[in-house]
């Protein structure tokens, strides 16, 4: 079996949110409420990378590895 490749080009990316159905206003107005802007720095100690699969009941998360960030060279 093969799969042809995708003709756009790979852009890597971290999802920090899915918002399905949501009015751009609704996201505005959460953004400003919260005061997002303002939110802290922090240093990470671990990572861990997630495939995420869009399923009929809502996305199901499984983690594939883990990394440990204190051990760097």
């Amino acid at each position: 079996m093969s799969v042809p490749p995708e003709s756009r080009t790979y852009r890597p990316h971290v999802t920090l949110a899915r918002l399905d159905d949501c009015a751009p206003e609704t996201v505005h107005r959460y953004l400003q409420e919260y005061n997002t802007s303002g939110l802290s720095s922090f240093t990470a100690q671990q990572f861990h990378l997630y495939e995420s699969t869009l399923t009929q009941d809502g996305a199901v998360h499984d983690r594939r590895a883990s990394y440990d960030l204190t051990r760097l060279p």
